[in-house]
């Protein structure tokens, strides 16, 4: 007889999100069986066995073998159970702290793109303090180089108006050597084909336009795909800072 507790294979697939193959392959390995095999043969699992697939699937997703798995959830020692919660515990943070950095490189994303689709052609707006490790480039590349957002850190390219050439590559961290801060302009350029002189005369003649000393350009992608770019370049204006 079943219960309103108790489900068919079916349905129990269902209600983990899964397919009736898994369930039949985990029983076969197992990792899980039937809380009750009805006279016509029907296996019927109960609702606190979701919770059993759910951890199958966790450990899946965190390379163990289905044979580790079943070790760990065959145990009946209480320690084995504290270990086996501890790090259903350890993975699910990380998982939280995957889905955060990926949530702040789209937001960052987003929102980049949205400041450039405005019709302006440049931008002023303020940077909180930022660190940046910076790594020389002694000369000039051949090749423009693609910077992607990474682990919530931003990586770039520094442009000296001075050598007229990409003199560094950066990236943004806490143990950053140098520190940048305050108004900068900005521009955005969705074409691929754009330079680095390209990119000097356009700041140095938006500079002399708003009296703004010319310093070091600070070039980023926002995105690149096969069809589509999105270059963003910035220059402080107040050098000193």
């Amino acid at each position: 007889m079943k219960t309103n507790q108790e489900y068919t294979v079916n349905e129990f697939a269902k209600l983990c999100n899964t397919t009736v193959r898994t369930i039949n392959h985990y029983e076969e390995r197992g990792l899980i069986k039937p809380h009750k095999i009805l006279e016509n043969g029907y296996r019927l699992f109960h609702l606190y066995q979701v919770d059993q697939i759910s951890s199958i699937m966790l450990y899946k997703d965190y390379g163990f073998s289905l044979k580790q798995i079943k070790e760990m959830m065959t145990s009946t020692n209480f320690d084995t159970q504290i270990h086996h919660l501890n790090l259903q515990k350890k993975m699910i943070e990380a998982q939280k702290k995957s889905l955060l950095e990926k949530e702040t490189r789209i937001n960052y994303t987003l929102n980049e793109i949205q400041k450039a689709s405005q019709p302006d052609k440049i931008h002023f707006e303020t940077i909180i303090a930022q660190h940046l490790d910076i790594t020389p480039v002694l000369h000039e590349s051949d090749s423009f180089l693609v910077n992607y957002l990474s682990n919530g850190f931003r990586n770039g390219v520094i442009i000296s108006p001075y050598e007229n050439r990409i003199t560094g590559f950066y990236s943004t961290g806490s143990n950053g050597t140098k520190t940048i801060f305050g108004e900068c302009i900005c521009t955005y350029m969705a074409e691929k084909g754009y330079d680095v002189q390209t990119v000097l005369n356009f700041f140095k003649e938006t500079a002399q336009q708003h009296g703004i000393p010319v310093s070091d350009i600070y070039g980023e992608t926002i995105f690149e795909t096969e069809n589509m770019y999105l270059f963003k370049y910035y220059m402080m204006c107040d050098p000193k800072q």
